[in-house]
């Protein structure tokens, strides 16, 4: 992957699943990597595999649920250890599955400063130095932004708004030479996915059948497979990719 030596990525929720696998593929192609987590212990691991295989990164603690200083403290910490920001993927994400009955404000409200605010708010802050490094922006949705499932409708909703919300930015940022494009991973085999499954299914038990059913069935995803998409729309090979969003579910989303 051509044009990535030297860049700095700032990955949120890199302690593991789709994060991650972005993360280690991103440094593997030579960027240098803010991996994001809420605390230390999240992403240790990421950070010492990363290190023990001579590859640059920095942890950085930001909490999503408020996103406007935590879009702040992360561009802050790439600016001060490598004085520049070239791709921002937003992978953070928080996960709701509850009967509408059974939803309050605040349930709403900590979604969507995850799933919206914070991408938006990154965008934002980092806006100036991609403008000068005329770097690129990913925002990791979701099939279920097109295709909505039982007892899921915040998440489902605010990947929707996230997918609305990254062509709006994609347009008003294409000026500037800043591209901004959305990933919609269908499942995907990741710590999420597995508690999701598990509110879905009801225990753990009918969790466990319900992801190896779609294990067997080739319907799951792992997260390098997301990853790579990530490295292509990130590199310059997909300079003239903007404001598209992309299903990468293997067409599963197309029914049987």
């Amino acid at each position: 992957m051509r044009d990535l030596a030297g860049s700095v990525a700032i990955v949120t929720g890199s302690s593991s699943g789709i994060g991650r696998a972005s993360a280690t593929a991103l440094a593997a192609a030579g960027c240098r990597v803010i991996v994001h987590g809420r605390e230390p212990d999240d992403v240790e691991g990421v950070v010492d595999d990363l290190t023990s295989r001579g590859f640059e990164s920095l942890y950085v603690g930001a909490d999503l649920t408020s996103p406007a200083s935590a879009a702040k403290r992360l561009a802050d910490a790439a600016r001060s250890r490598w004085g520049r920001i070239d791709i921002l993927v937003n992978n953070a994400a928080a996960i709701m599955h509850r009967p509408s009955a059974d939803l309050d404000e605040q349930d709403w409200t900590s979604v969507f400063a995850v799933n919206v605010q914070a991408p938006f708010f990154l965008v934002q802050e980092c806006v100036p130095d991609l403008t000068v490094t005329r770097g690129c922006v990913v925002m990791i949705s979701s099939t279920n932004a097109l295709q909505v499932n039982r007892s899921n409708l915040v998440y489902d909703s605010s990947k929707a708004a996230l997918n609305h919300l990254a062509q709006a930015l994609a347009l008003e940022l294409r000026e500037a030479g800043i591209r901004v494009n959305t990933l919609m991973p269908g499942g995907t085999e990741t710590p999420s996915v597995r508690r999701w499954a598990r509110d879905f299914a009801g225990d753990e038990k009918h969790a466990q059948q319900l992801i190896a059913q779609s294990a067997r069935e080739g319907k799951l995803a792992q997260p390098a497979q997301i990853a790579e998409g990530v490295l292509m729309l990130a590199s310059g090979q997909a300079d003239w990719i903007n404001g598209a969003v992309i299903a990468i579910d293997g067409g599963h989303r197309l029914g049987d």
